[in-house]
């Protein structure tokens, strides 16, 4: 059965049980979707719908990532939370489900009641589900909200004999109504919090959602800190087509934050071509985040070897990277109404300025004695060097073996 342009039943028509208890209760204290999900289907259960599975697709604001996907299957400790890439969205499992047509507008609701045998499996979903002994399926919108263009879908299946009773299916549709707008401030923190990970970085991303958004708010910390310059850039800009130059920025980034992430450590800033990321000590001693920080690096000129090799024709991949360790002003700064979640300080200072003799000592990874030291590594001693702005001569190394 299929049902296009059907209004959703109002909330008044939910019956009194243990669905409205959770959704005008407990459902506000749940912190994540999965927990809403999970305590929504219990209650449904609770109430008579012999629930199996509960499927949940939202839009979502990111990069890479197009929608977001949570599973709830009975007897299963977590829900599964499954991430949708742009790339495969249009892709043939989207393009042939029925969460296009809800996505879409064409329907408001589906239903294939699998139990018949004349119910139609247009579907793969409906085709996969009643191989696996479902016996009933159905799927309803939730309307997007203004800042949404895509609404929210949500399917609910069952094994039960004779698959979902009249009852159960108003039941699921009614609800709707109150879960919506729970769901809607679940699913934005949620999109808040991935979308502050991309812009600022996984860690201070969260700690401006806890409430560390205040000018001045943060605190020291020790870290090693790692800074990377794409080389000649300047006179790349001035030679390169725009989109060449985009290219090649865009490939020398996925080389170092890839590397970064992979190894534990967060980027902080992009500044021009300067990538600034940190690995903190709080969880770790200092020497494991150097050592973290230097495996890093290793992976970055391993990752434009390889990418190099694919750019026959192309500008190379061509940087510098410095790293030190120590203490850190890990918070907000800026102006009063436009901030910038980063790290400060004397460390930091001194690991740009090693950054810059990468070029004139013909090096491609300098680190300070505190971080050689540190980290253990095998390196050539290059002898105390003066910085600018550094009161005393610094000793640099250059770990052997980078690649």
């Amino acid at each position: 059965m299929t049902i296009s342009d059907v209004p959703l039943p109002p909330p008044g028509t939910i019956p009194s049980g243990a669905t409205l208890r959770f959704l005008v209760g407990d459902a506000r204290r749940c912190r994540t979707p999965g927990a809403l999900l999970d305590g929504y289907a219990e209650a449904l259960r609770e109430d008579g719908v012999a629930l199996e599975r509960i499927f949940l697709l939202t839009p979502t604001l990111h990069p890479e990532v197009a929608g977001l996907s949570f599973v709830w299957r009975r007897g299963r400790a977590d829900v599964e939370v499954v991430e949708r890439s742009w790339a495969a969205m249009p892709g043939a499992p989207y393009a042939d489900s029925p969460l296009r047509r809800i996505n879409e507008g064409t329907h408001v609701v589906i239903r294939r009641a699998l139990h018949n045998p004349a119910t139609p499996r247009d579907f793969p979903v409906v085709r996969e589900l009643a191989d696996d002994g479902f016996t009933d399926y159905l799927v309803a919108a939730i309307p997007a909200d203004a800042h949404v263009a895509r609404p929210t879908a949500v399917s609910w299946s069952t094994r039960a004999p004779g698959g979902f009773s009249g009852a159960d299916v108003d039941q699921c549709l009614a609800s709707l109504a109150l879960l919506a707008p729970l769901l809607d401030a679940h699913i934005a923190r949620h999109i808040s919090a991935r979308l502050l990970g991309v812009y600022v970085g996984a860690d201070a991303g969260a700690r401006v959602l806890a409430g560390a958004f205040r000018r001045g708010d943060g605190g020291s910390v020790n870290a090693a800190i790692c800074f990377t310059d794409l080389r000649d850039f300047t006179g790349l800009s001035d030679r390169l087509p725009r989109d060449e130059l985009l290219d090649l920025l865009n490939a020398y980034f996925d080389c170092v934050v890839g590397a970064v992430v992979a190894h534990g450590g967060e980027v902080l800033k992009f500044i021009g071509d300067a990538v600034l990321a940190v690995f903190r000590a709080d969880d770790v001693d200092a020497a494991a985040a150097c050592r973290n920080a230097l495996a890093a690096g290793r992976d970055a000129f391993a990752r434009a070897s390889t990418a190099n090799a694919d750019r026959a024709g192309r500008v190379p991949i061509d940087f510098g990277m410095s790293m030190h360790v120590g203490e850190v002003s890990y918070g907000n700064i800026g102006g009063a109404s436009r901030l910038d979640f980063t790290v400060i300080g004397p460390a930091v200072n001194l690991a740009s300025r090693i950054q810059g003799l990468c070029r004139p000592l013909a090096r491609p990874l300098l680190v300070s004695e505190a971080f050689a030291h540190a980290a253990g590594a095998e390196c050539e001693d290059l002898g105390p060097r003066a910085l600018k702005g550094v009161s005393t001569e610094v000793r640099i190394f250059s770990p052997r073996a980078l690649v």
